[in-house]
């Protein structure tokens, strides 16, 4: 075989869209002749043709089979490195699952889920309605925290936006049992006990994890309709 068959060979080899029998038959040669110089078990010296290669920016660029090879051990050793990467965060995710597993194992005959309570209904004497404050506590809601479910073994996921929103069901819940089961009071002010921790802030370096991520300080706002 001439130089310029082996070339040509060697570089279908590397598009890699013909399998060895069929380059062996479009130049009329054994599939078993095709591996030897697919090895470099023969021709070893010749290289394949120039192949063109796209790089950033859409322009061409001619690289020899040398160049391909040390870009191809790059993304070897890149994909290496994510394996290895992979299998730590497994290893580490089985320990925790274990941990939480052997936990609910322990306490699952130990705690009982409580009953459901009755539906409440007071007991009103006489038509005149009483006038009471209704009073709500908050606590430590950190509503700029944000926590991904991978962190809680799917339990949930907990940011601004989830925050917000249990704020609303707080309000619409409380507003619908104070109608339903307290409509013998009138309830004409509303105090908010707040204890503090509305956000992390920069708190053991939260403003890290922060939805807001410079957040350092926050208020809440409650704004209720008037029942009067």
């Amino acid at each position: 075989m001439d130089v310029t068959q082996v070339k040509a060979i060697k570089e279908l080899l590397l598009e890699n869209k013909l399998t060895q029998k069929e380059i062996g038959a479009k130049f009329d040669i054994s599939r078993s002749m095709v591996s030897e110089i697919a090895t470099n078990r023969c021709y070893k010296e010749i290289e394949p043709l120039l192949q063109p290669r796209k790089i950033p920016g859409g322009q061409p660029k001619h690289l020899n089979l040398e160049t391909q090879n040390v870009a191809l051990f790059g993304q070897i050793e890149n994909l290496r490195q994510e394996r290895n990467l992979l299998k730590r965060q497994l290893k580490a995710a089985s320990k925790r699952i274990s941990v939480v597993d052997g936990i609910v194992e322990q306490l699952e005959p130990i705690i009982q889920p409580i009953k459901p309570l009755k539906k409440f209904k007071p007991k009103v004497q006489g038509r005149d309605t009483i006038d009471e404050t209704l009073v709500l506590m908050l606590s430590d809601t950190h509503c700029d925290q944000v926590v991904t479910p991978d962190e809680v073994d799917g339990l949930e996921d907990y940011d601004f936006r989830v925050s917000a929103r249990r704020a609303e069901v707080l309000i619409e819940e409380m507003l619908k049992f104070t109608k339903e089961s307290l409509n013998h009071f009138r309830f004409r002010k509303l105090v908010i006990m707040g204890l503090g921790d509305y956000t992390s802030g920069q708190i053991h370096d939260a403003h890290i994890r922060s939805y807001f991520a410079q957040q350092t300080s926050g208020r809440i706002v409650v704004l209720l309709p008037d029942r009067s």
